[in-house]
């Protein structure tokens, strides 16, 4: 529409054509600006806030919902249904961005998630790593870990490189995140914690993940069920968790046996302050 900032001209990879606001140039640059606007708001640039919220007012996002419930790869409902093209970088805001969420945006993730089912399963090994990660904010640790298997299974070679002839680094760095992904994910001013854990992971432990805001993140689980949880911050700040299993468990313990404040409400646990110090939360 008239006002609206658009990218132009625009060019959805190796799908084509050249076209005004395709989805993933609109959803690269609403989160380059916004992600500009919260260090602005940071640093106290008032000047800066105030251009920049300016612009996003009437930025074109790129998020539009389709005829067949899809997420549109462009400004016009041209997705045809049957194509399984590998690329789908118009999920560009479901991961790396983080605009769609289950939790935050329902109907936006749902589209996400037709159009990952219309797009199937096939790919070379980046195709598959890319899909590992979306699988993996919707949740769905299974198709995830689906995806994961076939990667390593076909599209590994067997000293490890990314099979897409000779070598394509973006599968191995790709599936290295989506498992990432899988036990834990920060945005959205949260630290999740097995957010898409698949059934055959039952019991396990990770050490040494870092979550936005310098925290450092460890962590193990049992039965499918997180059993300890072991965060450290470089400095003081307020940290939110969100657990399937805390269950309203909120003990928390310093190294030196104190506890520290926090809240419990649907399914979040609130530390009111995180010192810069080690801390450990037994369930």
């Amino acid at each position: 529409s008239k006002g609206t900032y658009m990218v132009s001209p625009s060019y959805s990879p190796e799908h084509g054509d050249f076209s005004v606001g395709a989805a993933m140039s609109q959803q690269i640059v609403s989160k380059l600006l916004a992600s500009t606007l919260a260090a602005a708001k940071s640093l106290n640039d008032q000047t800066m806030v105030s251009d920049i919220t300016a612009v996003l007012a009437k930025l074109d996002t790129g998020l539009k919902v389709g005829s067949w419930g899809q997420l549109q790869e462009w400004q016009q409902d041209w997705d045809d249904k049957l194509s399984q093209h590998r690329h789908v970088s118009h999920l560009f805001a479901l991961h790396p961005g983080n605009t769609i969420s289950p939790l935050f945006t329902p109907a936006l993730a749902k589209a996400a998630k037709t159009t990952l089912l219309a797009r199937g399963d096939q790919g070379t090994g980046w195709s598959k790593a890319w899909k590992i990660n979306f699988w993996a904010r919707l949740f769905d640790g299974d198709h995830a870990h689906q995806l994961l298997q076939e990667q390593l299974n076909g599209s590994t070679l067997k000293n490890l490189w990314g099979n897409h002839p000779p070598f394509q680094i973006d599968g191995n760095l790709g599936a290295t995140a989506g498992i990432t992904e899988m036990l834990l994910q920060s945005q959205n001013q949260e630290i999740h914690v097995l957010p898409a854990l698949p059934s055959d992971w039952p019991m396990g432990s990770i050490t040494g993940l870092k979550a936005r805001g310098n925290i450092t993140v460890s962590f193990k689980w049992a039965n499918h069920q997180l059993t300890h949880l072991e965060l450290s911050s470089a400095y003081s700040q307020a940290v939110v968790i969100r657990a399937a299993a805390l269950n309203g468990k909120t003990k928390v313990l310093t190294r030196d046996g104190k506890t520290v404040n926090a809240r419990f409400e649907q399914g979040v646990l609130q530390f009111e302050a995180l010192k810069a110090e080690s801390y450990q939360l037994k369930l």
